[in-house]
């Protein structure tokens, strides 16, 4: 007989059982107390709609004989060596999500249209050899996670089964509850499924790596047990779960996990398991002497393919751009579907009934990678665009080569092969060298508006720490943020994180050198762009700069440029007096592009209280106060004719 069948056939004589101990409870309330009749109660359930949901049974009043137990379990439910009345409680709670109306008997059952779930003082009315012991916190059914009991006091805790155990005890999920995952983790996981040894998986993405256990699990028609060990009240079921062949267990491992008391005794636990169980970690987790070496394969997964990516694009929204989607995002399966979700919600509470298109998905991708980043940068947010770009012919020649080689990485990399064959390529990584305001933020956010992705500016602020090991741990977290959402990180004056290494001379010199070589590695392993900016090239270290894909020169503006920056930096509706002298300020004064726009706010602030428009005086002032800043004291020479103004 089928498996599925057999599984059916079991339940149907389980829950015609537990419909004759409900029946005989309530036969015995009513004897006490007609429930229904009372006037002052509200909302009820009726006799009547008792009656008839209590299957093949009659409203008779003799209290109906007990059916005889089964004489075999499944093996799913023969491996928990389960006493009767275990057994009878596991199948109250389970009951209610095997059919709704349980719910109604429960709620009737319990004087109380609310409560939908088996209380313990319920289990202990109906179930058979009642044992009030067997429901305590330490029990077996209680501390190893069989059940879960929630609310106040002991008897009117609710009790529910939770849903690991659910898919065990009733067989494999069904066909649409198994999560999609990419072809090459399939290709990875199918055959650790069907053998008995313990995985370890370093991941990212515990989401992306559990659909695909639990994907190659359902191939190998064995349910999936996934247990969160960051929480310790649920890392109790896998005591039991050992003995149970078909089933597998997903560890989801924080690395805080590993350095908790007695996580090197319980692992060593699981050295000779029976069936698969894969343990998955963080990227960097020291796991080494918690987990024994020995014990575990290493598995690799290998990151989402642009025609994966593509293809999981176009299962979550047809007709959509799904290779424009997958070449601008590097992001795995669950954030694929959440944002998908995203986006229907979000017109959904728009009023707009209509499937997302290419905007709606870059907006719900943007939210999601601003939202995990945001505690260590902030978002550049400009309007600009390449016109208002000032720069040299070849500097300007340069920075479209990278944005469009930022558009088109997934071709190099993934199509042509190049990430396969040279190892540890996956991003891009730039240099922006130049002075104090010659445009490097500016381009990083025009890059960013052209390409329709996020540029972070990284708070060094909050990055730097004077505590040894705390700027590892915050870059880090900023990569692992960045990982993959395809936002660009721009490291303002890198030169403080990414300086030369110096001779070592003492401790302090030691860590430091140690200090820049993790940031070398954290800087190859980024599958994003990232841009460096640093007023000073001879600063950064020499091993950055070979590791750098493109490095940008930034220089001081000429006279031409110059000029082309002052008529450019005041906006369309500024009041402009015409007899404003540009051509004279792009000759006379050597400033830049920061510069400029700095004069023409401060022009603009002394305009507006006197007289509304922005004559040649208000600048004028406004050039003199930003030298004085420079520490260049205003000259007659330097202003010739329009000193009078000052």
């Amino acid at each position: 007989m089928d498996t599925a069948v057999e599984m059916q056939t079991y339940f149907d004589g389980e829950l015609r059982r537990l419909d004759i101990l409900l029946h005989r409870e309530i036969l015995r309330l009513r004897v006490r107390y007609r429930l229904s009749l009372d006037e002052f109660r509200g909302l009820y359930v009726s006799d009547q709609q008792v009656d008839s949901l209590v299957r093949n049974i009659a409203g008779g009043s003799e209290i109906l004989e007990e059916l005889p137990r089964q004489a075999k379990d499944p093996p799913e439910w023969a491996a928990l060596e389960l006493t009767p009345f275990e057994h009878d409680v596991v199948l109250l709670a389970l009951a209610g999500e095997l059919s709704l109306k349980y719910e109604t008997l429960y709620a009737y059952l319990q004087n109380d249209v609310s409560r939908k779930k088996p209380t313990v003082e319920l289990a202990l009315r109906v179930c058979t050899q009642a044992d009030r012991n067997s429901l305590l916190p330490e029990s077996r059914l209680l501390s190893t996670g069989l059940l879960t009991a929630t609310g106040d006091g002991f008897l009117a805790r609710e009790l529910t089964v939770p849903l690991t155990v659910l898919r065990h005890l009733t067989g494999l999920a069904p066909e649409s509850t198994i999560p999609k995952a990419t072809s090459t983790h399939h290709d990875v996981l199918t055959a650790t499924a069907s053998l008995a040894r313990l995985y370890l998986i370093e991941s990212a993405s515990f989401d992306d790596t559990r659909s695909a256990i639990e994907t190659a699990c359902h191939l190998a028609q064995r349910p999936l047990v996934t247990i969160d060990l960051y929480a310790p009240d649920q890392a109790a079921p896998i005591k039991l779960l050992q003995h149970i062949e078909s089933c597998g267990v997903c560890l989801l491992t924080l690395a805080e996990m590993l350095a908790a008391t007695g996580a090197r005794r319980f692992f060593q636990e699981l050295a000779n398991p029976v069936a698969p169980i894969w343990i998955v970690l963080p990227p960097g987790a020291n796991w080494r002497g918690v987990i024994p070496a020995h014990t575990v394969r290493v598995l690799r997964l290998p990151d989402a393919g642009y025609h994966d990516r593509a293809q999981l694009w176009n299962t979550e929204v047809p007709n959509v751009l799904a290779f424009e989607l997958a070449a601008r995002y590097s992001i795995g399966p669950s954030q694929i579907a959440s944002a998908a979700a995203y986006a229907r919600d979000m017109l959904a509470l728009n009023n707009e009934n209509r499937e997302p298109d290419l905007a709606d998905l870059a907006g719900a991708i943007r939210s999601q990678s601003e939202s995990t980043i945001g505690g260590f940068a902030r978002r550049l947010l400009s309007s600009q665009t390449w016109d208002d770009l000032v720069l040299p012919a070849s500097t300007l020649r340069q920075i479209r080569e990278l944005a469009e080689a930022i558009r088109y990485r997934h071709i190099v990399y993934d199509d042509w092969g190049f990430a396969r064959k040279y190892h540890g390529i996956k991003g891009l990584k730039v240099l922006f060298a130049g002075g104090s305001g010659t445009g490097k933020t500016m381009t990083a956010a025009v890059v960013g508006n052209y390409l329709e992705l996020e540029v972070f500016r990284i708070d060094l602020s909050g990055v730097v720490s004077k505590y040894i090991g705390e700027t590892e741990k915050n870059l880090d977290r900023v990569f692992a943020a960045a990982r993959g959402s395809q936002s660009i990180l721009f490291f303002d004056e890198a030169d403080a994180l990414f300086g030369k290494r110096s001779e070592v001379n003492d401790a302090h010199d030691r860590y430091a050198n140690i200090e820049v070589a993790y940031l070398l590695q954290k800087l190859e392993e980024h599958d994003g762009t990232v841009i460096l900016a640093t007023n000073l090239r001879r600063n950064i270290d020499d091993a950055f700069v070979r590791r750098l894909h493109y490095v940008i020169e930034f220089p001081a503006p000429d006279e031409e440029h110059r000029r082309k920056l002052w008529l450019k930096v005041f906006p369309e509706n500024a009041p402009l007096d015409k007899a404003i002298d540009f051509s004279f300020l792009a000759a006379q004064f050597q400033l830049t592009g920061g510069d400029i726009r700095n004069i023409a706010l401060d022009a603009a602030f002394l305009a507006a209280q006197d007289g509304g428009v922005i004559t040649m005086r208000q600048i004028a002032c406004a050039v003199s106060r930003q030298l004085f800043k420079q520490g260049k004291p205003s000259s007659l020479a330097d202003f010739k004719h329009y000193h009078a103004l000052i």
